[in-house]
């Protein structure tokens, strides 16, 4: 396993989602992630760990995940700088699409800083490419959902901050079912120029 380093904004993320939908879960989170540590970065092994614990009930990891997900698109966000957050309001759409498209990487890289994604526009579908999701590095599973929700929820939060008509966010395929990447795909409706 490659040394993958995750940073604090996913566990203080985490901890926030489960503090709101499962507070008698922190307990054997700690066993993961010390919160009295200043750390500012986990080793992807203890992801691993605390993600396939939650995964043991389904339900309650679809709604941490996506929680935590949405509580790290808006952290991503305010890293932002607040020029490129007006420049997101006023540059013209082509302009717009590619601001859009680093405000994801950037945050992704808020994640992990070994992040490896792409964006493309396929019509009126924005498809991002993530090769090296932290919650697949296990083997693949014959059966079961998707592992990336929490991107799909960061990639939806951030973009609900453009104003580009984003539908929400959806992963298309995982790696941890057996793809060779794993893909999101969503629909921007850019309004008319005016």
């Amino acid at each position: 396993m490659r040394d993958i380093q995750v940073e604090r904004v996913f566990v203080t993320c985490l901890q926030r989602a489960l503090e709101e939908h499962a507070p008698e879960e922190l307990e054997v989170l700690s066993q993961w992630f010390d919160p009295t540590t200043r750390a500012t970065q986990f080793h992807v092994a203890t992801v691993i760990g605390a993600v396939g614990y939650l995964r043991r009930s389904p339900a309650l990891y679809q709604r941490v995940i996506e929680t935590a997900g949405m509580n790290a698109s808006e952290h991503a966000y305010e890293e932002f700088s607040p020029i490129e957050r007006r420049l997101l309001e006023k540059l013209p759409r082509f302009g717009r699409e590619r601001l859009v498209k680093h405000l994801l990487h950037s945050g992704m890289r808020a994640i992990h800083k070994d992040a490896q994604l792409s964006v493309a526009k396929d019509g009126d579908n924005l498809i991002v490419t993530v090769d090296n999701s932290l919650f697949c590095h296990t083997p693949p599973e014959n059966q079961g959902q998707n592992r990336c929700q929490f991107y799909a929820s960061l990639f939806s939060g951030l973009l609900a901050k453009t104003d580009l008509g984003a539908e929400s966010v959806g992963e298309t395929e995982c790696r941890g079912q057996g793809a060779d990447s794993c893909r999101f795909a969503t629909v921007i409706r850019v309004p008319a120029e005016p």
